[in-house]
């Protein structure tokens, strides 16, 4: 478990050990080679061992916590298939659950938390592998990146896909493959994303009406925002603030 001081900068290093990392409070900003991943409470970010990056703690500080495994464990995961090879990064959803679920075992350590870590650990990774960031062959255009950054400015209330495409330039269709190819979902599988990664910080920051939550982020009703939670996360809404709410 560790503190990072506010406006801290960790220039280029790289650590010789793998890691799983659950931010719990404040917010950083994870730079590698060829992207960075803004780290926010409820993010997972894995890290494959010397992989170098630079790190850049926002003014609210950052509290975190480090899961390192060693090289032992790391050859027995990828020889059950799972695919950690290059950095990872997930907001909310099952994932944090079950990091914040490991994070209570390290906290109450008894006579089976090492079989209950194990597992937990190897669902995380499993939850991981299943999802990495877009490989440098990938890198989307200017013209794409664009759209994205208006879906994440306007996600409650998104333009239609004829009007984004008019935006950036580009034929609706072309956009949609595109977006798909490089992002790996269409573009309103994206925006649910969005809205549900935003339900996830309002969550497990505040005691807001789950009726409150669901008009922020975009929903027309309650019920369709938990169906859509649920999907998604496999928890309810209630659930996930249960479990992931910071005592």
């Amino acid at each position: 478990e560790t503190i990072y001081s506010p406006d801290l900068t960790l220039p280029q290093h790289s650590h010789e050990l793998a890691c799983f990392c659950l931010v719990l409070g404040g917010s950083y900003e994870e730079a590698f080679e060829r992207t960075a991943v803004l780290c926010r409470p409820s993010t997972v970010l894995f890290r494959p061992p010397e992989e170098a990056h630079t790190d850049r703690i926002s003014r609210a500080g950052g509290h975190c916590f480090l899961i390192e495994p060693d090289s032992t464990w790391m050859t027995r995961v990828s020889e059950l298939s799972a695919r950690l090879d290059r950095p990872t990064s997930l907001e909310g959803g099952r994932a944090a659950c079950l990091a914040m679920q490991l994070y209570r075992e390290f906290q109450q350590i008894d006579d089976v938390s090492s079989l209950a870590i194990e597992g937990l650990a190897l669902a995380i990774a499993a939850a991981m592998s299943r999802r990495t960031l877009p490989a440098a062959a990938r890198i989307p255009p200017p013209w794409l990146e664009r759209a994205r950054e208006i879906l994440h400015a306007g996600f409650t209330a998104p333009p239609t896909l004829a009007r984004l495409a008019d935006t950036v330039g580009v034929h609706p269709v072309y956009l949609a493959s595109a977006f798909h190819k490089h992002y790996g979902r269409t573009i309103g599988d994206y925006v649910r994303r969005l809205r549900i990664e935003f339900a996830c910080r309002e969550l497990s920051s505040s005691e807001a009406p789950l009726a409150a939550v669901a008009l922020a982020a975009g929903f027309s009703s309650q019920a369709h925002f938990s169906t859509t939670f649920k999907r998604l996360t496999d928890l309810t809404p209630a659930e996930y603030r249960r479990t992931f709410r910071v005592p």
